[in-house]
């Protein structure tokens, strides 16, 4: 459990309406064939860091350092499920876009830069559509998602609960149009 002066941060992709809209009717498709808790669409997001309990002192030097890094825009395209132990059902790019990777490491060292941890694990990048399904018999054969990327956010979450986690947006931050 965080202490009080904590906030449990990661920066994420967070899609647009209509890349929202595609991502929900995909979970609904998803859980049809393999049950389980389907995401909430206003959750539906991609993480880049996840951070986890950070000194709540520490967010207006982070917000600052995060407008700083470069962002070149791209896009994702989301192309083939998969499911991980226990029963979280994902949707990701076959080919990441090297923009995204470079994005990632871009964070990475601003957050080394700030002496703020985060999770270290390779990046993989996916949305988690489902959780606590089981396999389905076959996948949908579903056309690709194309995800403009144009900005990522700095997002707050709070413990999980019946309805699974709350997100808070502290920031976003997106390329000169």
């Amino acid at each position: 459990m965080p202490a009080t002066d904590d906030v449990r941060l990661f920066l994420a992709l967070w899609p647009d309406e209509a890349v929202a809209d595609a991502l929900h009717a995909a979970s609904g498709r998803l859980q049809a064939l393999c049950g389980g808790r389907r995401m909430r669409r206003d959750t539906l997001h991609l993480t880049l860091v996840f951070m986890g309990d950070t000194p709540r002192a520490r967010l207006p030097a982070l917000m600052a350092a995060l407008a700083q890094v470069a962002l070149v825009p791209a896009e994702l395209r989301l192309d083939h499920y998969g499911r991980w132990r226990p029963g979280i059902t994902w949707w990701a790019p076959s080919d990441p876009p090297a923009a995204l990777l470079q994005l990632v490491d871009n964070l990475r060292t601003t957050l080394d830069g700030l002496g703020l941890k985060y999770d270290r694990k390779a990046f993989k990048p996916h949305v988690t559509m489902l959780r606590h399904g089981h396999p389905p018999p076959a996948w949908p054969d579903d056309a690709p998602l194309v995800w403009p990327i144009r900005g990522f956010r700095l997002v707050a979450s709070s413990t999980e609960g019946e309805q699974g986690p709350e997100y808070q947006v502290l920031e976003s931050y997106q390329v000169d149009a």
